[in-house]
C-alpha cells in the first residue's frame, strides 16, 4: 500500500544522508570470488514509527481512519532513513558486505571467508530485528544479479533482460519518451565509449516546453 504522503512531505525537513555510489559498490563487489545476496522481508516494514509520529502518517479508507506503526512508501526520507539504519548494522562487517537500500550484498575471496562473512552479517541482521526473505536470496555464488549489473569473479556486465530492452526500444516521439531512452542508457553509461557524446543531441531535445518534437 502507498499513501499520497506529497502534503506532509512539503512541510517536511529531510536529512541530506549520501546514497551509496553504485557504481564503486558494483566493481568493489564483482572483484570477489563468492558472492551472495540477501533481501529483506517487506523492508521499510521492517522500521518502526516513532510513536509521537504515527498521527503524521494518518490516512482513511472506507474501512476506517488509520495510522502507520512502521515506515511507510512515500515518506521522502524513507529511503535516507532506511540508508543510514543498514549502513550502521552494518558498520563492522563493511569490508565484505555493503547495503543498497534493502538489498545487501557479501562478497568474499575464499569459500571459508565467505561462509564465516555470511554467518557474521546473517546474526548482525537477526540481533538488530530484521528479517530476510530466503525465496529472493542468492546464497554463495561465482556470480549473480545486483543493482541491474551482473558481477563476479572480477567482472562486471550489464543485466542481459536490461540490455535486451534496450535494444527493442522504439523510435521516441516525444519529450517524455527522450527522457525515458536517457534514463535507461545513463543507467549504463559506465559501459558506454563517449556516452555524453552521444547523448548531448538527445538531451537538447528534452529542453522547451513543447512536448511533441
Amino acid at each position: 500500500m502507498c499513501i499520497d504522503y506529497r502534503a506532509l512531505n512539503a512541510v517536511t525537513k529531510v536529512p541530506n544522508y549520501p546514497m551509496k555510489d553504485t557504481q564503486e559498490l558494483i566493481f568493489t563487489a564483482g572483484m570477489a570470488q563468492w558472492l551472495s545476496c540477501l533481501d529483506l522481508l517487506k523492508g521499510y516494514y521492517q522500521i518502526k514509527m516513532h510513536d509521537e509520529n504515527r498521527v503524521l502518517t494518518t490516512f482513511s479508507t472506507h474501512n476506517g481512519v488509520y495510522q502507520w506503526k512502521v515506515m511507510p512508501f512515500g515518506l521522502s526520507g524513507a529511503s535516507g532513513t532506511f540508508q543510514k539504519i543498514m549502513n550502521n548494522v552494518l558498520r563492522s562487517h563493511s569490508s565484505y558486505a555493503q547495503a543498497y537500500i534493502d538489498d545487501i550484498i557479501v562478497y568474499s575471496k575464499t569459500w571459508d571467508e565467505h561462509l564465516i562473512h555470511l554467518k557474521n552479517v546473517l546474526q548482525e541482521l537477526e540481533n538488530a530485528g530484521f528479517s530476510v526473505k530466503l525465496r529472493k536470496c542468492t546464497f554463495a555464488a561465482k556470480e549473480l544479479q545486483f543493482l541491474g549489473h551482473k558481477i563476479g569473479g572480477g567482472k562486471h556486465a550489464p543485466d542481459e533482460e536490461k540490455i535486451a530492452a534496450i535494444k527493442r526500444l522504439e523510435r521516441p516521439k516525444t519529450k517524455k519518451d527522450v527522457r525515458s531512452v536517457l534514463d535507461l542508457m545513463g543507467f549504463y553509461r559506465s559501459y558506454i565509449l563517449n556516452y555524453a557524446e552521444f547523448a548531448t543531441p538527445l538531451t537538447e531535445l528534452t529542453k522547451g516546453k513543447n512536448q511533441e518534437m
